[in-house]
């Protein structure tokens, strides 16, 4: 009995010695993830500036893992939760356009982590917003020094075509660009 108490009591020791928190044993190791980090991820359902408005919440799947340094950060499968922040309907020379935050990722495990992400376009994050084509171009006749004759030149009339209805299509795959430092648990490989 004896014997078995001074192990019992080493073992306890030992334990209570050990540098590692509880967290990241459970968790794994801390890393952050800073501003303007690019994760992939596939739209679950479209997104239309004809159909959707103000506030509509977005569902987006990670197509594959997030790795960093030597493990998995975002493990594949997990959702992305965000809402539509912006509609701008089309109106003449423009075509519509949207912006989306993402604002939470639900791990497959069921936790969830707030972040701080936009749908990233090369756009300032606006999806849409073309210009329209003109709705249609004047006959101006174009004489050339030289030339006895001229030609027929054809001139945008300043009257663009009304803009479409911007579509994000169901399994669209994007880019999530994280606004501030995120802070999330590796898992090692």
């Amino acid at each position: 009995m004896k014997r078995f108490l001074t192990l019992l009591f080493t073992i306890f020791i030992l334990n209570s010695c050990n540098t590692t928190s509880q967290a990241e044993d459970f968790y794994g190791t801390p890393i952050t993830l800073p501003k303007g980090t690019f994760l992939k991820a596939v739209m679950q359902r479209e997104v239309s500036t004809a159909t959707n408005k103000v506030g509509d919440d977005i569902r987006m799947i990670a197509s594959m893992p997030t790795f960093a340094a030597d493990g998995i950060v975002i493990p594949e499968k997990s959702v992305y939760i965000g809402k539509i922040i912006e509609i701008n309907q089309p109106i003449e020379g423009c075509n519509a356009s949207l912006r989306v935050r993402i604002d939470k990722i639900i791990f497959p495990s069921g936790d969830e982590k707030t972040i701080d992400g936009m749908l990233w376009s090369s756009n300032d994050n606006l999806f849409g917003g073309e210009l329209t084509q003109p709705a249609y171009y004047t006959k101006v006749p174009h004489f050339t020094f030289g030339w006895k004759g001229g030609c027929l030149a054809f001139q945008n009339s300043g009257i663009y075509q009304v803009g479409k209805p911007t579509i994000i299509k169901a399994g669209a795959e994007l880019i999530i660009i994280l606004e501030q430092d995120t802070d999330f648990y590796m898992y090692e490989l």
